[in-house]
């Protein structure tokens, strides 16, 4: 007979608590798993703590509550399409709950009344990487690609107004509020014009400035301007000539077509701003140094020839010059010439007849267009500079000829003052020969390079030439005991003369210099 003696459970706990001990201890699979719990623990955090912004409805049985949108307008906007009737109205008023979690849906009638409400709740702890939170819809918003340009600078060019004569300007107005540049919206920053310029886009009396815009941040709109970079400072000079192939016409003629261009173009330089005339306030430009200057000339050449049928040729020319020439801050108006020429060849080769007409307000000589041209060559002319019985004549810039003329009175004025008439001959005579006696003769050293000043100075005065002896100054100190001070110092009295003569030589010399300036 075997008899069986009973375990308590607190053994059989203990045996198999120290066997996984030592099992777990032999195989190091305690640690492992504690590692892979406290990672999964991290991992389930860091879950817990990035969960993505969305939406559910809730406080209604009439909408499915499980249901996640990415923002509060959406989820409204479902559970309006969800209830709503034939006629019903959504409005959406933006986040309207008791916090920044909660909004309030509505489904109204079509008189505006409420039919239903619902609150809708925000879950989540951020939006995700990229993105930004809206207050207004309670939805994440991918970052623009334009947020890097906040704080950026652009320049762009824009035209201010036109030239109306005098440097006054026409249908002035402001640069726009924002460009677009590189699909980025600008915004200009209210300030002044960098540089104002002219003569750009063809456009010979337009006024035109470099204003400076920033970055906002966000990509462009429909409303937005293009930006346009502002041209370069320097002058420019551009030649160019080309002509078609010849084509035969229809009635056998023969002809081409030539072009060319000659622009000289100097943006120059001035300045612009508001100025009150008394009627009104003008915007008017002055101009600086380089003063602005075109030139632009273009000229447009067709020809036609055509044999007739004794051999003979004529050949019609015609001519067409657009001229553009303007300086400083003055308006300009191009002029156009017509140039019309018939040629004729015989069948024998001879020169036959010619005729030629000129329409339009450059017509002229080809004399005065060589004039012209060396008048633009030579820029500003200046006659009568030499005399002053006459104003000088000056053509060109206003302001250099008005320093010429101011430079040519003071020149006249100081030869006027410097040239004596008769009576001032006169006082001149006696003067010189009143200064000319001995008592005025410079100062001539003796031997030894001595210059003895006592025949020029007058010593017959009624003070005593011998050195006056100074009284003893006689005192009683504090305690009354008698005091005495001599100052008759030895050598003094020589000091004092010598002092003397340097003063009396200083007085001559200023009132000699006094007296020379009258006669300078």
């Amino acid at each position: 007979m075997r008899f069986f003696s009973c375990i308590s459970v607190r053994k059989i706990w203990r045996f198999m608590g120290s066997w996984s001990r030592s099992l777990f201890s032999v195989l190091g699979v305690r640690r492992a798993l504690k590692s892979l719990f406290f990672l999964a623990g991290v991992f389930v955090g860091q879950s817990v703590f990035a969960v993505d912004y969305y939406w559910r409805i809730n406080g209604t049985g009439l909408f499915d509550t499980t249901l996640q949108f990415p923002s509060a307008l959406s989820a409204c906007q479902a559970f309006f399409d969800n209830l709503k009737s034939p006629g019903d109205v959504f409005s959406w008023i933006g986040l309207t709950g008791p916090t920044d979690t909660e909004s309030w849906c509505y489904v109204r009638y079509p008189s505006g009344t409420q039919r239903y409400s619902a609150l809708v709740d925000r879950y989540g702890t951020s939006c995700p990487a990229g993105s930004t939170y809206s207050v207004s819809t309670g939805a994440c918003v991918p970052n623009d690609p334009c947020l890097p340009t906040v704080g950026q600078t652009v320049s762009h060019q824009y035209r201010v107004g036109d030239f109306t004569g005098a440097g006054k300007v026409g249908g002035h107005t402001d640069p726009p509020q924002t460009v677009c540049s590189s699909q980025c919206q600008y915004s200009w920053n209210g300030g002044s014009p960098t540089r104002m310029y002219r003569y750009e886009s063809g456009a010979p009396n337009g006024v035109f400035g470099a204003f400076t815009y920033q970055g906002n941040g966000v990509s462009c709109t429909s409303s937005e301007a293009p930006q346009t970079a502002p041209s370069p400072a320097a002058p420019t000079s551009d030649t160019s000539s080309q002509c078609t192939e010849k084509v035969t016409n229809a009635d056998g003629s023969i002809g081409y077509t030539c072009q060319s261009s000659e622009v000289f173009k100097n943006p120059g330089a001035f300045t612009c701003g508001t100025v009150d005339t008394g009627s009104g306030a003008e915007f008017t430009c002055v101009a600086k140094t380089p003063s602005p200057k075109l030139v632009d000339k273009q000229v447009t050449t067709q020809v036609t020839e055509k044999t007739n049928a004794d051999g003979s040729k004529d050949t019609t020319t015609t001519t067409t010059t657009t001229k553009t020439s303007c300086s400083g801050v003055d308006s300009c108006s191009p002029t156009t010439t017509t140039n019309v020429s018939n040629d004729s060849t015989k069948a024998d080769g001879s020169a036959g007849d010619t005729t030629s007409t000129c329409t339009g307000s450059g017509c002229s000589t080809p004399e005065s267009e060589a004039e012209e041209e060396q008048e633009d060559e030579e820029g500003p002319t200046v006659s009568g500079d030499g005399v002053c019985t006459a104003t000088p004549a000056c053509s060109g810039d206003a302001i250099q000829c008005a320093i010429l003329r101011q430079t040519h009175d003071a020149r006249c004025k100081d030869e006027e003052f410097r040239n004596l008439d008769d009576a001032q001959s006169k006082i001149q005579t006696a003067l010189n020969s009143e200064f000319g006696g001995s008592d005025y003769q410079p100062l001539t050293a003796t031997a030894g390079n001595t210059h003895t000043l006592d025949g020029m100075l007058d010593t017959s005065t009624r003070f005593s030439k011998s050195c006056p002896m100074l009284p003893v100054v006689s005192y009683t100190w504090v305690g009354g005991a008698p005091g005495a001070l001599d100052l008759n110092v030895a050598g003094l009295c020589t000091y004092l003369e010598w002092m003397g003569y340097l003063m009396v030589a200083f007085a001559m010399r200023g009132g000699a210099e006094i007296i020379a300036r009258g006669f300078v």
